[in-house]
């Protein structure tokens, strides 16, 4: 039997998938301007509707190492919510080493899609994620290479934000699924660099 608090629906013990099936990244400037905030954190809890990207911007899909994608935040009274992510890609090749020195210079929003097909938005257009990457290659035959990206910003004014139906702005006919089944990018970080 489930109780309600004031305020908080208690949630009985079911099936919780954790994990974290893609990425979406995005360049923090290429937002026109900053749409999640405080108060509709306060308000809704959630975000549904246009993601204010400019005209002709995209978006770079990841889809990384099995179960090595994690979130978490932080909330400390007086300074605002930490923001933290992590991924890991297996091997070291180009792409991999393209995507490194991309995100060197371009701080990024991310859109993590977890196993259960939610989305949840980190970062903000004027704090957005910096990305720091350690990558192994192993010392022994057997051992595997692998590349971890971890990015952790602090000062954020929102926890990250579960999204509902969205879609782009300057493409307000089509849905966020339907534009990534036109751009059609399926990869493992072999991606073409869709920032410009």
């Amino acid at each position: 039997m489930c109780n309600t608090l004031i305020g908080l629906q208690h949630k009985c013990q079911g099936a919780n998938v954790g994990g974290a099936r893609r990425l979406y990244m995005i360049y923090a400037r290429d937002l026109e301007r900053e749409f999640l905030t405080y108060e509709l954190a306060m308000q809704y809890g959630s975000f549904s509707g246009g993601i204010p990207l400019k005209p002709g911007k995209g978006i770079v899909e990841i889809e990384a190492w099995f179960d090595s994608t994690k979130f978490d935040s932080e909330m400390k009274i007086g300074a605002g919510f930490t923001h933290a992510l992590e991924f890991k890609h297996l091997g070291y090749e180009d792409d991999v080493v393209r995507l490194m020195a991309i995100l060197k210079d371009y701080p990024v929003n991310v859109i993590v899609e977890g196993n259960d097909g939610l989305k949840y938005w980190l970062g903000q257009k004027h704090v957005p994620l910096l990305f720091d990457v350690k990558a192994v290659l192993p010392e022994k035959g057997t051992g595997r290479k692998e590349v971890t990206f971890t990015a952790k910003q602090d000062g954020l004014s929102i926890p990250p934000i579960p999204l509902g139906e969205v879609f782009f702005e300057w493409l307000p006919d089509w849905t966020f699924q339907e534009y990534l089944d036109v751009v059609n990018r399926e990869f493992d970080i072999s991606f073409e660099m869709g920032f410009a």
